[in-house]
């Protein structure tokens, strides 16, 4: 066991003694070669364009899934900037947000066009033209076959309002 020991250990003293002795003569004359040949010339980055610059508007602003809609200003329409009634009673579908209501039929009755607007706990609710629906004071202004539209007053961020266009779609 102790030859077999001794063996070894001079094993890897020659192995460790001969890794230390090799000459890296030809390494160093590689990089020396490299060092003295002539790098390549790199062309500049080409120029950027200029920044422009594009300013946001409350008006510009919708849900990011819906189909963008014209945004018509009271003061546009001529009309004074008005905040909406607040002192109205307000409607039970009033308290939900758009993407929980749906529309699940619609229905004439002595020539009255009626909605059957579902909620997300699937209670359905009979409105027509004139009621209010969403959280953003929205006036329901007409029912067709496909869907409720309304239109929602909202602040403009100015101290103004604007009327936003939305519309609530049957159900597929």
């Amino acid at each position: 066991m102790k030859t077999f020991k001794l063996f070894i250990t001079l094993s890897l003293s020659a192995l460790i003694m001969g890794c230390q002795s090799s000459s890296n003569e030809d390494l160093y004359s590689f990089m020396e070669q490299e060092k003295a040949q002539r790098g390549g010339r790199i062309d500049p980055l080409p120029a950027s364009p200029p920044y422009v610059s594009v300013i946001y508007s409350a008006a510009g602003l919708r849900a990011p899934f819906e189909i963008p809609r014209n945004v018509v200003t009271r003061q546009e329409t001529g009309t004074p900037s008005a905040p909406p009634d607040t002192n109205r009673p307000q409607e039970y579908l009033e308290r939900f947000n758009f993407a929980e209501l749906s529309v699940v039929g619609s229905i004439a009755m002595n020539g009255t066009s009626w909605a059957l607007i579902s909620e997300s706990n699937g209670t359905v609710h009979r409105v027509r033209a004139g009621n209010f629906l969403g959280q953003n004071h929205g006036k329901i202004v007409s029912i067709n076959d496909t869907e409720v539209s309304v239109i929602e007053i909202v602040p403009d961020g100015q101290g103004g309002w604007i009327e936003r266009p939305r519309s609530v779609k049957v159900q597929n």
